[in-house]
């Protein structure tokens, strides 16, 4: 993807965060795109290119944040590592794969910020109903998981189309 095209992409999609995301509350919890993006990305196209776009959306997350500036970053790079090992040719095609990755990398994700923010001195944020942001969270991203994955399959479809079978 050009480089431009992407920076303008996730630019657009710290604004979407942010700003409208932020809007979207299920008992005071809201979704988080820049996660299931990152997660897809993962999954679609590697490690590579997931980690790349989860450093890049974290940086500007965190300038955008109010908490010590790397957290974001450092939880959003560790779920697109762990969810880029899915994105091998046996496993891309698999129907559960993008709601598995999005519940393990939200789990992940939510501990990463929390030991983190204990860790940095927001004991207050940390356990302000800890188990309530992950579990809800979790649920909430991987309910929303479809409509971030179908339309960046598409995309990544369309960027790099798939070897024609020999079937």
């Amino acid at each position: 993807m050009n480089l431009y095209l992407s920076l303008a992409s996730l630019l657009g999609l710290v604004l979407l965060q942010t700003a409208v995301a932020t809007r979207i509350t299920l008992w005071g919890v809201h979704p988080d795109i820049l996660l299931m993006v990152v997660v897809s990305w993962s999954l679609l196209r590697g490690v590579g290119e997931g980690v790349t776009w989860a450093f890049v959306s974290g940086v500007l997350l965190d300038l955008l944040s109010s908490g010590s500036f790397g957290i974001i970053t450092i939880a959003l790079v560790s779920a697109a590592y762990l969810t880029g090992v899915g994105e091998g040719n046996l496993f891309r095609e698999a129907f559960l794969l993008p709601f598995i990755a999005c519940l393990i990398a939200s789990v992940v994700y939510y501990f990463v910020i929390f030991s983190l923010s204990l860790v940095f001195g927001h004991a207050n944020l940390a356990r302000s109903g800890t188990f309530n942001v992950i579990a809800i969270g979790t649920l909430f991203n991987v309910v929303l998981m479809p409509l971030v994955y179908l339309p960046l399959r598409a995309i990544s479809r369309r960027m790099r189309p798939s070897a024609p079978r020999l079937d």
